[in-house]
């Protein structure tokens, strides 16, 4: 199965604009979708769920500073990088960044530097939405705390490969797999110890690399 082509959402209410940032971006395997405002670039994000976002700033009705605020106060896309197209001048630039956006360009942009900024800041998301689809997957097994411990800097460190001694304790309870599919695990650990040191159970110690 081929892999799926990043998509790249270019806002602009110049028609010129977005036929040249296409003929850029699509011969060097990207989609390009396109939006002539600000509104209309909302709704594409919602039905197209672009991979990243070219933006001009100076459109009519809502401009490039208020479409990147509105992207980065929904959760659903706060972490969408947004490029936004300026002149060159210092102010436009400072109030892009402070607008929430990833990177900025000068007009007209540059290919190369367009296809630099562009493939770094895909590789980022693409980076961050493996994250996101792990720790999805963890909480489908894991208990929310043990899945927020295993994908936190911390608990990185745990996985870690080590050498320990352990035992192992084999028993058996009536009805315990629906028990401890609806109790918290620290409380079925305290049934578990309870249960193990008032009962005589096979155990064995071994050594585990892990």
């Amino acid at each position: 199965m081929s892999e799926r082509r990043p998509k790249i959402l270019a806002v602009d209410d110049t028609p010129v604009n977005l036929k040249v940032l296409e003929a850029m971006l699509t011969p060097r395997g990207y989609d390009v979708i396109t939006a002539a405002s600000g509104h209309e670039a909302l709704e594409k994000v919602r039905t197209e769920r672009p991979d990243l976002v070219l933006s001009d700033i100076v459109m009519p009705g809502m401009n490039g500073y208020e479409l990147c605020k509105k992207l980065r106060d929904d959760e659903a896309t706060r972490f969408l990088p947004i490029v936004m197209i300026t002149a060159s001048t210092d102010q436009e630039r400072a109030q892009a960044l402070e607008a929430g956006a990833d990177d900025f360009m000068t007009k007209p942009p540059n290919q190369v530097e367009l296809l630099t900024r562009v493939r770094s800041l895909i590789r980022i998301k693409q980076y961050h939405d493996t994250i996101e689809r792990q720790r999805g997957e963890l909480r489908r097994f894991l208990s929310p705390q043990i899945a927020e411990l295993v994908t936190s800097p911390e608990g990185e460190a745990l996985l870690k490969g080590h050498r320990r001694e352990i035992t192992v304790v084999f028993s058996d309870f009536r009805g315990f797999t629906s028990f401890s599919e609806t109790t918290e695990p620290e409380e079925v650990m305290k049934v578990v110890v309870r249960s193990s040191s008032s009962t005589a159970a096979p155990s064995s110690t071994s050594r585990a690399t892990g």
